[in-house]
């Protein structure tokens, strides 16, 4: 069960989080591999190097800047993997996608 629970929550955060992106019209892509994540801005395809570094990187550090300064500690840079722990509980993904749902996209263009 550890491990299902661990890839549920990972899910959780990645599925909510796109499901934001979507409402906001925030171009993104999440990659999602069991408890490991990442998000990627201004673009629909991350699978090497240079799609990575095509994505809008001033986007990720204002997202994750905004995440820190609600108590939510990301990796500090968008080319870095999320990983998910099993200490994060329902209140902490709410926490987290309410900070989401706070992110301003408008000015990262």
């Amino acid at each position: 069960n550890f491990y299902q629970n661990l890839e549920k929550t990972t899910e959780t955060l990645d599925v909510e989080i796109g499901k934001i992106f979507n409402e906001k019209g925030i171009a993104h892509k999440i990659n999602r591999k069991g408890s490991m994540m990442s998000v990627f801005f201004d673009t629909d395809k991350v699978s090497n190097f240079e799609d990575a570094a095509n994505a809008n990187h001033k986007a990720f550090n204002s997202f994750f800047h905004l995440l820190l300064e609600n108590g939510i500690y990301l990796p500090p840079s968008g080319y870095e993997t999320w990983f998910i722990s099993d200490a994060i509980k329902d209140s902490e993904i709410n926490k987290t996608l309410e900070a989401v749902r706070n992110f301003d996209y408008s000015d990262k263009l």
